[in-house]
């Protein structure tokens, strides 16, 4: 009998038993499951920085290639306005001696027509007004016996380009060789 009692004490026992661990088992289900959703939804997380990141990245790839190619064209710009800048003085340059030797020319036509004097012999080139040596004042290039110095003859003999190219300042005839 007594086994008999230990018997039905047990059932309930044993019930409760696999009651408990069946509850501990779905607790333990559900725990898994909340995990695996913490880990999915983590691994989405993962994923959308990830290519947030890229985007980033992507973005400043392109700005940094767009700022260097800007920086191209800005030196390529700049190099270009120096060379027109570096045309334009020597447009200048040119431009102002061509207009010196003209002004020169025709002061040198209306002092070609005064006697000269002794203080005539004291010249000095009329272009650049440096003081003519014997050598220069012996020097007449052109048969119009217009008088200047050898630098000056040299420059407008080598300036192929502007209004003065090898004319002579006094007849605006070209130097013969």
């Amino acid at each position: 009998m007594r086994a008999q009692q230990q018997e039905a004490a047990a059932e309930p026992l044993d019930d409760e038993l696999l009651a408990v661990i069946a509850a501990s088992e779905h607790a333990a289900r559900e725990e898994a499951e909340r995990s695996a959703e913490r880990d999915r939804e983590a691994a989405r997380e993962e994923e959308e920085f990830a290519a947030v990141l890229a985007m980033s990245l992507q973005c400043a790839n392109q700005e940094a290639h767009q700022e260097a190619a800007n920086d191209e064209e800005d030196d390529e710009m700049r190099q270009i306005m120096e060379a027109s800048l570096a045309a334009a003085q020597e447009e200048e340059e040119r431009r102002r001696v061509d207009q010196r030797i003209a002004e020169l020319t025709i002061g040198h036509h209306q002092s070609t027509a005064a006697p000269a004097t002794e203080a005539d012999t004291d010249e000095c080139c009329p272009l650049c007004m440096e003081d003519l040596d014997e050598s220069e004042l012996a020097f007449t290039p052109c048969p119009c016996g217009y008088h200047l110095c050898s630098f000056c003859y040299g420059k407008i003999r080598n300036d192929i380009t502007g209004a003065g190219a090898g004319l002579c300042p006094g007849c605006r005839k070209e130097y013969k060789d």
